[in-house]
């Protein structure tokens, strides 16, 4: 597949470069379309040298297989590393302590807001700075972060500082706009939902943000995706936003 995608690379820089001067671009196809057969032939005569080696066991064929293998194994290698520097960064994304066990649940820390996290989902450190909740699956891209602020800091209610949020969101976004919102209610809270869609960074991205109208606090819960993977992210957002809960009786120090 990635070969493809290259050879389908190159043959746009083909039709892009091309210039009034007919003898540069003759020279240019043609070398261009060398790199390309060389590209493509490379792993092909490798299998076959392979095939004609365990058949004939002659020296030539032992020959192109050493030659062949090279660049092959270069390709491997690399293709491995890739996966593993991907890896090891999808890890450093990854919380150190994690909630263990079926059915849990954890607390937006310094607030009595608890959430449940879905099975397939883990404590996670997207950023750095002191969040008081960040969790999510970063291979299926869902991301949720989770803010608390003291009703004596505010000075709107649930509307106005569902406003100051989404104008919060909007102003990191390019295109960025609210496509719909809904109120409802979660465990004796009143909730606001808004959806907005944007690009940052050249990526669509989708939030669900969300705010939370408890007993002596605002919270905010913003959820994200890739444009692409909404369908499959927005039924486990609002499945997670169903089980918020405030436990005044826990220890927010």
């Amino acid at each position: 597949m990635h070969t493809f995608h290259h050879v389908n690379s190159l043959i746009v820089n083909i039709l892009a470069a091309a210039e009034n001067d007919a003898a540069h671009q003759i020279g240019y196809l043609i070398g261009t379309t060398i790199s390309v057969l060389i590209l493509l032939a490379i792993p092909v005569l490798f299998i076959v040298s392979i095939v004609k080696y365990v058949k004939r066991r002659s020296t030539g064929w032992l020959v192109v297989l050493v030659i062949t293998s090279l660049p092959v194994l270069a390709f491997i290698g690399m293709f491995s590393y890739g996966i593993y520097v991907g890896y090891t960064s999808a890890l450093d994304k990854v919380a150190d302590d994690q909630v263990e066990g079926t059915d849990r649940v954890v607390p937006v820390a310094g607030s009595p807001l608890t959430i449940g996290m879905p099975d397939h989902w883990k404590l996670l450190k997207i950023v750095e700075e002191d969040v008081p909740l960040q969790m999510g699956n970063l291979f299926q891209e869902e991301y949720l972060m989770a803010f608390s602020y003291s009703k004596m800091d505010i000075l709107d209610d649930l509307d106005g500082f569902t406003e100051y949020s989404n104008d919060t969101l909007l102003g990191r976004m390019d295109s960025g706009r609210v496509v719909d919102s809904r109120h409802f209610e979660v465990n004796g809270m009143n909730v606001s939902e808004s959806e907005i869609q944007g690009e940052i960074d050249n990526m669509r991205i989708n939030y669900l943000n969300y705010v939370v109208e408890g007993q002596n606090d605002f919270y905010q819960i913003m959820t994200w995706t890739l444009n692409s993977k909404s369908g499959s992210a927005y039924p486990v957002f609002r499945e997670a936003i169903q089980t918020i809960e405030e436990d005044h009786n826990l220890n927010l120090k």
